[in-house]
């Protein structure tokens, strides 16, 4: 879905990319006005992580999400995931635009290891 990332270290990652203009996510989500849908934003967040952290993780429980802006095909984003060292839930944010697209906090199958790039 994303076409370029970079990732910073730490207790914070961050990402950059763009949203692929011909994503199946958007196909029926909606004709003539595409949005890309929480769920698929869940799915980006996953695979950022799992590509940047952790090959195993999984999400285990969505505590808090709000959706404040639309996500639409080729919008530049920044994804931006905050927790410490052995934390197990980190908090998220996708901005589009200068606006928060989308936060929240998701809870992690296993802890987090202490910088990026593992």
């Amino acid at each position: 879905m994303v076409l370029m990332t970079t990732a910073t270290e730490g207790e914070t990652w961050d990402f950059r990319g763009r949203i692929e203009e011909d994503s199946p996510f958007f196909e029926g989500h909606f004709p003539g006005n595409p949005v890309l849908p929480a769920i698929a934003q869940l799915h980006l967040l996953l695979g950022l992580m799992r590509r940047n952290v952790s090959s195993t993780l999984s999400i285990v429980e969505i505590q808090a999400l709000r959706l404040q802006h639309p996500i639409r095909p080729g919008d530049e984003i920044e994804v931006s995931v905050a927790g410490s060292p052995g934390a197990d839930s980190t908090a998220f944010s996708i901005q589009c635009g200068g606006r928060i697209a989308s936060r929240g906090r998701v809870r992690w199958n296993e802890t987090l290891p202490g910088s990026a790039g593992r």
